[in-house]
Formats: structure tokens, sequence, C-alpha cells
């Protein structure tokens, strides 16, 4: 991006990213938006598949997940800050327990 600062004023450019690390980058003016995908999400479908494999059920052959494309005017929401947020702490599991005999 910094050969972009070398441009001609007049002429615009718009990159688009694919990197959340790079949501501080947004205060370039040269960087117009980030497509961030949600790695969670991503994460928690594979153990789902994973074990319902194990347990013998079948799942589908292609899983697709939605991205979300990060703005200025979307930095800060609170679906950005959950997409962009290390805290991989699961969500409370409901367990059912039984005795093997």
């Amino acid at each position: 991006m910094t050969a972009l600062d070398d441009m001609r004023p007049d002429r615009q450019i718009r990159i688009i990213g694919f990197d959340p690390e790079s949501l501080t980058s947004l205060d370039n003016p040269n960087l117009d938006s980030l497509v961030v995908e949600n790695t969670r999400k991503m994460g928690a479908e594979a153990v789902r598949l994973i074990i319902a494999k194990l347990h013998g059920q079948g799942g589908p052959a292609v899983t697709q997940f939605e991205p979300v494309l990060v703005t200025r005017e979307n930095v800060n929401s609170a679906e950005v800050r959950e997409l962009t947020s290390m805290d991989w702490r699961p969500e409370p599991l409901v367990r059912t327990w039984r005795v093997v005999q």
C-alpha cells in the first residue's frame, strides 16, 4: 500500500484486504475494507462433523460460511468484535451422562 502513497492524488484505487490482523489498517485511506471469516464457527462445525462421522452419521460434502465485509462504518460493531476476538472459550456444553455396563 505504500506504493499507492506515491501515486497521483486524483487517481482513486480501492483495496480490499483479507487479513483480520489488518483491522487497524482501516485508518489508511487506500484500504477500503476487509473480508473476515468466522473461523470460530468454522472450527465448531468441523468438530461437529467429525463427531457425527465417528458416530456413523453422514454430513454434507461441502460446507460454506458467509464472510463478513468489514468497513469503516462497521469496524466497531459487536459482530466484528466477536469475529476478531481471540477469546476461544467454548460455549457451555449440554451433556447427557450414561453409565456403560
